[in-house]
């Protein structure tokens, strides 16, 4: 085949496996959603009063659990347990099946050469990282807010405030998408400097990769509870397909860099067409 025949082919096979993936969470979490409304008790009469004030008293979630929120909060906590494992499980698992099986029946039919010229573009989600690493300062409020209280989902039981995890996990992505972005500039470093930096590379790669998965909890969070970023973003409500769309990018964002945290360097290519 010739070459944009093959990129389109593997562009299709890499859309059907997320696709599916972001599918089979869906009806998943939808099983549960049938029939499992939002119980009664939370949707008060317009003419329920508080006992301690004469404001009419109104439910936040009357208005947005039908069309904005997923309404997992809602659930008996062993179905929140449940899927919040099983959801964590499902996007790292995803991101590993796409660093692995996916992206290495990529390089055999794009060839060793031109698929590490393309894997190069995966040090691009540095900027993603430093961006977000100088946010959890600059607007960490926001980041705090997202942060699961104990008890969530019935399971979460982290120490430490949620300023803290918010403070480390900022610094930890400014220094990978740091290491990552000056690791990526190995090619054009001297020969002695080269090997340092593609391991630096490497290692980035491999941390940042942890990192995703131990900020995940917020993200589900977000999800399971419909949680807006405070003060960033559009204000509101986020829809639910806009979390099935966030979950599967982050899926994509753990494959690029599964894959950099356990690529071969391309030193010794040898050519496969002589």
């Amino acid at each position: 085949r010739s070459s944009p025949e093959m990129v389109g082919f593997v562009g299709s096979k890499t859309s059907i496996l997320f696709c599916l993936t972001c599918l089979l969470s869906s009806s998943f979490v939808a099983s549960f959603h049938t029939g499992h409304h939002a119980p009664s008790r939370l949707l008060v009469r317009p003419s329920a009063v508080s006992p301690r004030s004469p404001i009419p008293v109104t439910s936040r979630r009357a208005h947005t659990s039908i069309k904005m929120a997923s309404g997992i909060d809602t659930l008996p906590l062993a179905m929140q347990s449940a899927i919040f494992l099983g959801t964590m499980s499902g996007v790292t698992a995803g991101g590993l099946v796409l660093a692995g099986p996916v992206l290495d029946g990529a390089e055999k039919l794009l060839g060793k050469s031109t698929f590490n010229a393309w894997s190069k573009t995966f040090s691009l989600l540095s900027f993603i990282f430093l961006a977000a690493g100088v946010a959890h300062f600059t607007s960490a409020e926001a980041f705090n807010s997202i942060y699961p209280p104990p008890g969530t989902w019935g399971l979460w039981a982290l120490p430490g405030s949620s300023e803290f995890h918010v403070a480390w996990t900022g610094v930890a992505e400014v220094l990978g998408g740091t290491g990552l972005l000056v690791g990526s500039l190995s090619e054009l470093a001297p020969e002695g400097v080269r090997d340092n930096l593609r391991k630096l590379r490497k290692i980035s790669a491999a941390a940042l990769f942890l990192l995703v998965v131990c900020v995940s909890p917020a993200n589900i969070y977000m999800w399971t509870h419909n949680i807006p970023l405070k003060g960033l973003g559009p204000p509101g409500d986020i829809p639910v397909n806009a979390h099935y769309a966030r979950g599967a990018l982050q899926v994509v964002i753990l494959g690029l860099l599964g894959r950099l945290a356990s690529q071969e360097e391309p030193g010794a290519l040898k050519e496969e067409e002589a």
